[in-house]
């Protein structure tokens, strides 16, 4: 599930390519982000002093077999400062890779005003501004290495109930991506729509939910945004719903179901993630906290 967590890597330097990518990103996070269609009408409370540190996702295919582990640093505060995300793949017919992705945050009145994140291929900065306690546009650049910067902007749009309606994305080099979420009465997914240049690329539906908590929330906490979740300042950034889905199904230019199941801690917090696609594939993650007390 996690399966490719912290994952909206860019990872070309043609548009094609990129546009590769930045699909499987959505379809990581995803399955990062706990959803929702019809589930129990409560959900477990979210502990104040929990902090997620650790996620570790292993899953192998025919090709390769691949391991993300995702370190949160955090300051005395509480507030995320860096990410840490390591890649490992080992293909049996060619050379094993390992990448190394680091995100650092920066805070102003108590709310992200930046953030960058940086590989041996590229540099991403951004830059944040906030209204009413909400993240409503991330502009910056993505400078991959020995190329000019393109410039990244990304506008979040609210519904009168405080519930992301959609974002739009548009970047210099001519890529435009929209997202359009649909919410329960409980804040979990329903469905969201995916465009690329005004075509529907995909189409997410979420059911069998759990009544725990989505462990993924504690990071939008710790981003002083509580309806909002990002990895690395723009290009993987997701609404994040209440509780852990179990099931995701997408239409369109990929389609795939794919099906969780979880372990839980004493506070329902999921501690293991068992997913597997449509094709088979099992993917286990691992997460850690700091000690969790239920709320009172």
């Amino acid at each position: 599930m996690v399966c490719l967590h912290l994952n909206s890597r860019y990872c070309a330097h043609n548009a094609s390519f990129k546009m590769k990518a930045i699909v499987t990103s959505i379809l990581t996070i995803t399955i990062l982000i706990s959803c929702s269609k019809e589930e129990p009408s409560s959900a477990m409370p979210i502990e104040e002093s929990c902090l997620l540190t650790k996620v570790t996702s292993e899953f192998t295919s025919v090709a390769e077999h691949t391991i993300i582990t995702t370190e949160y640093s955090y300051d005395p505060d509480d507030f995320l400062i860096r990410v840490n995300t390591t890649t490992e793949i080992n293909r049996p017919s060619s050379p094993s890779s390992l990448t190394e992705y680091i995100s650092t945050y920066t805070y102003s009145n108590g709310m992200v005003s930046a953030a960058e994140t940086s590989t041996t291929a590229y540099i991403q900065s951004t830059v944040w501004t906030n209204e009413n306690e909400k993240v409503k546009k991330v502009e910056g650049t993505l400078t991959w290495i020995g190329s000019d910067p393109i410039q990244l902007e990304t506008t979040l749009y609210y519904g009168d109930d405080n519930m992301l309606d959609s974002l739009h994305r548009l970047t210099s080099n001519d890529f435009n991506m929209t997202q359009n979420y649909t919410f329960n009465s409980n804040k979990n997914f329903e469905s969201w729509d995916v465009y690329f240049n005004s075509e529907l690329n995909g189409h997410f539906v979420f059911s069998d939910y759990d009544n725990k908590n989505n462990p993924f929330k504690l990071l939008a906490k710790a981003i002083a945004q509580p309806q909002f979740h990002t990895t690395d300042g723009v290009t993987s950034d997701s609404y994040v719903s209440e509780n852990n889905p179990g099931k995701i199904e997408v239409t369109g230019l990929n389609e795939s179901t794919s099906t969780y199941t979880y372990e839980y801690n004493s506070t329902n917090y999921p501690t293991k993630i068992i997913r597997i696609d449509g094709k088979g594939v099992t993917t286990t993650t691992l997460l850690e906290y700091t000690s969790c007390t239920a709320k009172k």
